[in-house]
């Protein structure tokens, strides 16, 4: 459940596979998405390597600069090491989210291309990306649930997981992967009135689900005397400013009219 295979001595993470499937799934959707609009084959792939790369440096950055900043400012060789000796601490979605972000805007600014609409491209690939990144926390036993005596309740066993071992727990990856699976299909049909509808609507549901989430999951962080996680206050924040953007799309399309 930890390690799928060793390359020569680097034990290699089912949840590194999986997030490399991860990407190498989620260009597909953006491909075709992307060729709707006009993009050249060189834009397309210079654009899914910048994803690539900023969801990645963004993931791990964020992650550490909350749990570990020692790593970041005193041993920088090892933001990266992927060795069990000298690997330190996991990944954030937030942070992926923000550097996937960032070099949209770039990108979007530098070759003239309409934000909105490139982050609509993206949002398919967004989606399976966050699917299977929740998979990957599964099988690798992380980002796991309180206890909960549930027919549907994990009980992880292997010792060099994370989560506590022979204790039913909920399976909160998969109440975050399972929504977001199905939520890929709701997506792929939608026809938009604007642009920017698809990745707002998104932003909108995926916000939403996890605050829900974060209820049945163990906290990392609480903030004193309440029952809200680091988190779920991102979450709260994004959901709202995806709503004002929403609602102000909207009310401007149904002006127009």
């Amino acid at each position: 459940m930890f390690y799928l295979f060793y390359l020569g001595k680097y034990p290699i993470k089912t949840y590194w596979v999986i997030f490399g499937v991860a990407f190498l799934f989620g260009f597909f959707p953006f491909l075709l998405q992307a060729q709707k609009i006009g993009l050249s084959k060189k834009k397309i792939f210079f654009f899914y390597l910048g994803e690539v790369i900023s969801v990645s440096l963004g993931a791990r950055l964020f992650y550490l600069l909350l749990n570990q900043p020692q790593i970041i400012f005193k041993e920088p060789s090892k933001i990266f090491a992927f060795s069990q000796i000298y690997w330190q601490g996991g990944v954030s979605v937030y942070g992926g989210v923000w550097g996937g972000f960032l070099f949209l805007l770039f990108f979007s600014f530098k070759y003239k291309i309409s934000f909105w609409r490139l982050a609509d491209c993206v949002t398919l690939s967004l989606i399976l990306g966050l699917t299977f990144m929740r998979l990957g926390c599964f099988f690798n036993g992380c980002c796991y649930g309180k206890p909960a005596y549930i027919p549907w309740a994990i009980v992880f066993n292997n010792p060099l997981v994370i989560a506590p071992k022979n204790i039913p727990l909920h399976p909160v990856q998969l109440y975050e992967a399972i929504p977001n699976f199905f939520s890929f299909f709701y997506f792929l049909k939608q026809k938009p009135k604007f642009l920017g509808e698809i990745i707002l609507k998104y932003a909108i549901f995926y916000n939403l689900l996890r605050i829900i989430v974060e209820f049945f999951k163990h906290p990392s962080f609480h903030y004193k005397n309440t029952p809200f996680t680091f988190p779920q206050v991102l979450a709260f924040f994004f959901l709202i400013i995806s709503l004002i953007l929403y609602k102000i799309k909207y009310k401007w399309i149904e002006d127009i009219k």
